[in-house]
């Protein structure tokens, strides 16, 4: 059965969904951020620069849902995902339909 993350905005990060709450995409990168940080004190969390979410998009490899003005898109690093594998994200999540946004 697919998963369905229609008309639903946040990320999808290491298999797991992370909805946004009443702060929007930056404020959920933010948190994602923070808890992650204190539960794998290990691994690279140097955000220095820009914003949250280009952060874990651009450097963490999270796949982001919607965005301020186009909830049917999906915004992911060109450099870590294919076309060929947003085809199989967008089937299933059940995002048939969206534009796929490659950043850099």
């Amino acid at each position: 059965m697919k998963e369905d993350l229609r008309n639903k905005r946040g990320f999808v990060w290491k298999d797991q969904w992370y909805p946004n709450g009443g702060g929007g995409h930056e404020r959920n990168a933010m948190d994602i951020i923070s808890n992650n940080r204190r539960c794998c004190p290990s691994e690279d969390w140097n955000w220095d620069e820009g914003s949250a979410q280009d952060y874990l998009v651009l450097k963490k490899r999270a796949i982001q849902l919607g965005n301020g003005t186009r909830a049917m898109c999906i915004i992911v690093a060109g450099r870590y995902y294919s076309p060929g594998q947003m085809e199989k994200f967008k089937y299933r999540y059940n995002l048939e339909g969206y534009d796929v946004i490659f950043i850099w």
